[in-house]
């Protein structure tokens, strides 16, 4: 289960949002919160107020979408149209086609060929991986830096493994 940033900041997100997800209480809120993120199309994109990373859920036959900071709190839930996607900035959402939503293009860059469709899958996967290697990052040093033993050998595999990715990343870019 996600946690919210604080139970005020959930009080406050409900009373804004209730009325369009058709949620009676606090409670129907935070489970459609949560059933969003189990269900939705998981990505990364740039809080555009805060300019911070964030992780987005979006579940496309409800138009849920669930933002989690890179501390894993839940900062908003309200429900967007799947149009929208490609104006969150960064946005790393790929849409049930296998079709990246750009903001930088405005529009949707299908795959033409069977090469086309190996290559954005390889991206897919590698833009994903790279995504939750920065959270994990992220987490790990913050919540792990009392343990003497354990950070420095994770910082380590975490550094190997995203400089591979970023490596990977240029790679496919041309």
């Amino acid at each position: 289960m996600v946690p919210w940033r604080s139970e005020t900041h959930r009080l406050d997100h409900y009373g804004r949002h209730r009325g369009e997800l058709g949620t009676r209480s606090v409670e129907e809120y935070d489970a459609s919160a949560q059933e969003a993120i189990e269900i939705g199309i998981r990505f990364t994109y740039r809080d555009r107020r805060t300019q911070y990373q964030r992780v987005g859920y979006y579940h496309r036959d409800t138009a849920r979408f669930v933002g989690v900071d890179t501390d894993g709190y839940i900062v908003t839930h309200h429900r967007l149209d799947e149009d929208d996607m490609y104006g969150l900035t960064e946005s790393t959402y790929w849409d049930a086609r296998g079709t990246m939503m750009t903001m930088e293009t405005n529009t949707t860059q299908a795959p033409r060929s069977d090469d086309a469709v190996a290559t954005a899958s390889a991206q897919a996967a590698i833009e994903e991986t790279y995504s939750r290697l920065v959270g994990i990052h992220a987490s790990v040093a913050e919540s792990l830096s009392t343990d003497p033993t354990v950070v420095p050998w994770v910082e380590d595999e975490l550094k190997s493994l995203l400089s591979y990715v970023r490596t990977a990343r240029r790679a496919t870019r041309g």
